[in-house]
């Protein structure tokens, strides 16, 4: 539409809503409010059924509105049905903060969406820490996506300041546990959704256990400091004399703290506190390159500091950092340290098969692979970053080249390879680490048939949370 005709429409509406208020060609009345309060309004009912659906529906009926040219709307007090009026006829209405949620009603009421989004526009452009609960909980009681967007966007970019006003105090213990289940609310740190379920806690004195008990188990507990948990968490009375409460911060201690990266896939961090993204590595001769799928491009990462053969070489993540073994570099393992953004050289008191295969479990790094010069043994290297130890663990029972090795998170599995005359192997071995199997040099704590057995089932694990710089 071109400015002249979109001026000529504005300037008719304008002469049509000068008539309506003069009572001239109008053809409805609609009669508002009751009792003293009771008020005629008049109208022109094609202006009125072009606009809302509702009236449309009422005059194009057998319903006694269209005989009569009388519309009851007994709820609907005359300064709302001006200020709807008002707008069907010119696109604007005047509203305040008195009256934006009560011309919302209506709005919806006569479905006027136009409408719906100028009042919801206001709201948005007139939010506050003390208005914004009501005006989210009214959103969705409409289910308005775009005033719902607007008001969630807002309550979880202020999150703990919302969480000190009285109106989200005042929320049940249903509507609290939908905050913080989020992912976008923004807090400082893990500890402070504690202390807002506990501020709301203290403030609702009824039920009030069973209500702090069912928020608190949903608490992201494996992100926060040792330190608070053991002296502000376990030692606040409502968790500590709560068996639930002080296991579920026993639990997640335990999966924090055993040194393994499984703990950080147990409970994803809020997206504020997110330090790190995955990716997917390539890697060969000196170049390395990662693939990040949320922008889904392709970065050159530096170089490595030694050229490997890249159809034997090995890879694998432990605690953040990218390994690289094996290949014609038989003595020489290297990480990435993403943080520090270069590679260092890992030492190890054996060499490293040329085939070997390295895979992560339980914190540590495993290195599969026949042993250099003896055609009989296949090791198994254990590698802690903690310590920068590396311990022998039992050797495979059957001997071989260019092993695949896997872990499904309880168990290390060594699928095929080949034999020493290069024939393909249809063998399967299965490693418990949870044996007590480590020693050191050829010295074994255990037998070999208790830490390996026979399987047939793996599941290929190969992830890299790469942590942010």
């Amino acid at each position: 539409m071109n400015t002249g005709t979109q001026h000529f429409c504005v300037e008719v509406m304008k002469r049509l809503d000068i008539e309506r208020k003069n009572g001239q060609f109008c053809d409805l009345i609609l009669e508002v409010g009751s009792g003293d309060e009771k008020a005629r309004l008049e109208a022109h009912r094609n202006i009125l059924s072009a606009a809302s659906p509702y009236f449309y529906k009422a005059l194009n009926s057998n319903m006694k509105e269209k005989i009569e040219g009388v519309i009851r709307l007994d709820e609907t007090s005359k300064a709302i049905m001006e200020g709807v009026l008002d707008y069907i006829y010119t696109g604007y209405v005047s509203v305040s903060e008195d009256n934006v949620y009560e011309l919302f009603a209506k709005a919806d009421y006569f479905d006027l969406p136009a409408l719906k989004s100028f009042l919801s526009n206001f709201i948005l452009e007139n939010l506050s820490l003390s208005k914004c609960i009501v005006a989210y909980y009214f959103a969705s009681k409409y289910q308005w996506e775009q005033l719902m967007k607007g008001t969630r966007a807002y309550i979880q970019s202020n999150f703990l300041s919302v969480a000190e006003t009285e109106g989200f105090l005042a929320l049940s213990c249903e509507q609290v546990k939908e905050w913080i289940l989020s992912d976008e609310i923004i807090v400082d740190a893990e500890e402070n959704v504690f202390e807002v379920v506990l501020r709301w806690s203290e403030k609702n004195e009824s039920r009030k256990r069973e209500n702090f008990r069912d928020l608190f188990r949903h608490i992201r507990f494996v992100h926060m400091s040792r330190d608070y948990l053991f002296q502000v968490i376990l030692s606040h009375p409502l968790v500590r004399d709560n068996v639930e409460c002080s296991s579920v911060v026993l639990n997640a201690m335990k999966s924090a703290f055993d040194g393994t990266d499984n703990s950080l896939f147990s409970q994803a961090p809020r997206n504020c506190l997110k330090t790190h993204e995955d990716v997917i590595v390539a890697c060969g001769e000196r170049k390395v390159f990662c693939y990040l799928p949320d922008d889904k491009v392709w970065y050159e990462m530096p170089v490595m500091d030694h050229w490997r053969n890249s159809l034997h070489h090995s890879v694998s993540v432990c605690h953040g950092k990218l390994y690289v073994m094996g290949g014609n570099q038989a003595g020489v393992v290297e990480h990435f340290d993403p943080s520090l953004g270069r590679w260092h050289e890992v030492n190890i008191p054996d060499k490293v098969a040329y085939s070997s295969a390295a895979v992560t479990m339980h914190g540590f790094l495993y290195v599969v692979g026949r042993k250099e010069g003896i055609g009989n043994q296949c090791t198994v290297h254990k590698y802690s970053p903690d310590t920068n130890q590396w311990l022998k663990v039992c050797p495979l029972s059957t001997p071989r080249s260019d092993v695949c090795a896997v872990t499904d998170g309880s168990y290390l599995y060594a699928i095929g390879g080949t034999d020493k005359t290069g024939q393909y192997l249809n063998i399967v071995e299965r490693f418990d680490p949870r044996k007590k199997h480590v020693g050191k040099s050829s010295s074994y704590a255990c037998k070999k048939s208790q830490c390996w057995g026979c399987s047939h089932q793996a599941k290929v694990v190969c992830i890299w949370r790469r942590f942010k710089r």
